[in-house]
């Protein structure tokens, strides 16, 4: 049974205790707004005591958000340090491989932190992290110009190796709204992948599988037995994603995730995928 993890909540209490009982914040959180006021005061015509006053409190004020903003930060990272640790993992990213598969791929700009790496209970070398991919969106403000913005797509993320032969690429998405079963077919035309229809309306209705136009089909159907079909859908709730791509897997969930029952689904969720891809020339029953 793993060891209990303190909630990010209760770690976030502890690292603003530790901040505000530092004589350094506490000399820091006083000395430094009465300078910036008295600088402020002496620069500013106007009732010197007033802006004195107001320029305190604001510099004040910043410095409690950035306390608050910094335990918040040293929170989360104590969380996924401590979630590895109490699984047999460690905080490290020796196991993760940059951009493996197209969500890793995704966007105009992406980014990945709080790695922890281990092993998954099949034995394969894996690493959890928090990954985010962002789409610039440009759009035309009321003088003529342009303005730009960042949109943020955050995921939980377990990457792994696996011996996926005979399938080179597969992503299996859930559908998106509008992501209508009647485009398959233009997509499959267009792309170097095709759509794979199986035996399970239920499972074309709840996700998009594609593969490489080179994948064989008597692999992915072996990979998709009906166990394995009914596991998927039984997960459909969860938002769940996986691809596989030159023998690398990817499991994801969207946000990130600072919830050790989750992670430990993920995680869970990962080695079920691996082992599948491992026994998929045999019969076999996913629980």
């Amino acid at each position: 049974m793993p060891t209990r993890v303190e909630p990010v909540n209760q770690l976030r209490r502890e690292k603003l205790r530790e901040l505000t009982g530092a004589l350094w914040w506490r000399l820091v959180i006083v000395l430094v707004p009465i300078a910036a006021g008295i600088v402020a005061a002496s620069l500013v015509s106007g009732n010197p005591f007033l802006v004195f006053l107001l320029v305190a409190l604001l510099v004040a004020a910043t410095g409690l958000i950035g306390t608050a903003l910094l335990a918040d930060s040293r929170a989360r990272a104590a969380f996924l340090v401590a979630w590895a640790k109490a699984r047999g993992w460690s905080a490290s990213d020796s196991n993760w491989i940059d951009e493996a598969t197209p969500l890793l791929r995704d966007g105009d700009r992406r980014e990945s932190d709080g790695h922890v790496s281990g092993r998954l209970a099949g034995g394969n070398p894996a690493s959890l992290c928090h990954y985010t991919y962002e789409v610039r969106q440009t759009s035309t403000t009321s003088n003529g110009g342009t303005s730009t913005h960042w949109e943020e797509h955050p995921f939980t993320v377990v990457e792994t190796t696996v011996d996926a032969s005979g399938i080179p690429s597969l992503s299996l998405h859930p559908r998106s709204f509008g992501d209508n079963r009647l485009f398959d077919r233009i997509d499959s035309a267009v792309t170097g992948d095709r759509v794979v229809d199986l035996e399970s309306s239920e499972l074309q209705h709840e996700y998009k599988l594609e593969v490489a136009d080179e994948a064989s089909d008597v692999a992915v159907r072996r990979f998709f037995e009906p166990s394995f079909i009914v596991w998927c859908l039984d997960h459909a709730s969860d938002e769940l994603l996986f691809e596989i791509e030159n023998d690398v897997l990817v499991v994801a969930i969207p946000e990130h995730s600072y919830d050790a029952a989750e992670l430990d689904g993920l995680v869970e969720k990962a080695s079920t995928i691996a082992s599948r891809l491992a026994g998929a020339h045999t019969p076999s029953t996913v629980s």
